[in-house]
C-alpha cells in the first residue's frame, strides 16, 4: 500500500493502460463499420430501399443488390435485342420473298406499306387533334355570339 502512495504516477499510468486495454477489447468485439455512416445516392436508395444515410455494412449490401439488378437489366436488354433481330430478319425475309415471288409484288408491297403508314397515328396526333377541335369550338362560340 505504501508503494502505491509513493508511485501515484505509475499507478495512474497502469490504471489508464488497463482501461485502454479493456476499451480496445470491447471495440474489437463490435462491428465498427456499423458506427460509420455514408451518404447513399438517391437512385441507389430508391432502387434498394435503403436509407439515404446508412452504415458502411448496409451500403455494401445495397451496392451488391444494385449491381446485381443492373446485371439482370443488361441481360434482359440483350435478350430483347436478340428477339428484335429475329423479328427483323423474319420481316425482311417476308418482304424479299413477297416482292420477288410474283410480278408487281414489289409495287404491291410498297403500296400496302404506304397505306399502312397513313393509318398509323404518329405520337402526339391525338393532342394535336384535340387542340384543333378546341380551337374550332372557341371559333364557333365567337361566331354564335356575333349572331
Amino acid at each position: 500500500m505504501k508503494w502505491i502512495k509513493e508511485n501515484k504516477h505509475a499507478v495512474t499510468l497502469l490504471a489508464v493502460a488497463v482501461l485502454l486495454l479493456i476499451g480496445l477489447a470491447w471495440m474489437q468485439g463490435c462491428a465498427l463499420s456499423d458506427f460509420i455512416k455514408v451518404d447513399i445516392p438517391p437512385a441507389v436508395s430508391n432502387a434498394t430501399g435503403i436509407d439515404k444515410r446508412a452504415s458502411i455494412t448496409e451500403a455494401e449490401v445495397a451496392l451488391d443488390e444494385y449491381v446485381r439488378a443492373g446485371e439482370k437489366l443488361a441481360k434482359s436488354i440483350e435478350g430483347g435485342y436478340e428477339k428484335l433481330g429475329v423479328l427483323q430478319s423474319f420481316i425482311n425475309l417476308g418482304i424479299q420473298v413477297g416482292g420477288t415471288s410474283f410480278p408487281g409484288g414489289g409495287l404491291a408491297l410498297a403500296a400496302l406499306f404506304g397505306t399502312g403508314g397513313l393509318l398509323i397515328k404518329s405520337p402526339g396526333t391525338s393532342k394535336a387533334n384535340k387542340a384543333s377541335y378546341d380551337k374550332g369550338v372557341e371559333a364557333g362560340k365567337k361566331i354564335a355570339e356575333m349572331v
